[in-house]
């Protein structure tokens, strides 16, 4: 989808960077085919080589998605989130608590970043589904932190929202 492309946007490279490892292993692989000499020696290859270390569908594309979701937290953090704490504290609001969370979820984000771009770049792993399930509990973990600085961005907004109508009220009686 489109939102999906515009949210990939810096992973982009790091991600044509695997597949074309990928393609050069595959090339690789192209060529030990042609020149084995036996039906078994082809059956290795495709096992060991093509299926074994290119694992396309086992992890390269669940590492891309998870780069894909760390790289979308990451932009969603520096961009509309840091304007968010920026007008809270120009309401001169305590945002401790919320920059807390966000860095937090700014740390776990890229480490799940760079363990799915390992995963990415190396497919073909022996230990991918242990690398798989670090990346996602990273991920995790990033999501959750984010989710408790959006709990913390409501407070603070409805405690804006209310300090912004006593103050009106204040005003228009004339105390």
């Amino acid at each position: 989808t489109k939102a999906a492309e515009v949210k990939c946007v810096n992973a982009k490279v790091d991600i044509g960077l695997a597949i074309d490892a990928i393609d050069a292993n595959l090339t690789s692989q192209k060529a030990e085919v042609a020149a084995a000499t036996t039906v078994d020696a082809v059956k290795v290859i495709i096992k060991d080589g093509i299926i074994g270390k290119n694992r396309v569908f086992v992890s390269f594309l669940p590492a891309v998605r998870g780069m894909c979701a760390s790289d979308s937290i990451l932009k969603l953090i520096s961009g509309r989130l840091n304007s968010v704490v920026t007008k809270l504290k120009t309401a001169k609001l305590d945002t401790t608590l919320m920059e807390k969370y966000l860095a937090e979820a700014k740390t776990s984000a890229q480490a799940s970043y760079g363990a799915y771009k390992a995963i990415a770049a190396v497919p073909g792993s022996a230990t991918h589904k242990a690398d798989l399930e670090a990346a996602k509990t990273k991920l995790k973990a990033a999501k959750s932190s984010l989710s408790q600085a959006k709990i913390e961005a409501e407070k603070l907004r409805d405690l804006y929202a209310s300090t912004a109508k006593t103050t009106d009220s204040t005003s228009k009686t004339g105390n």
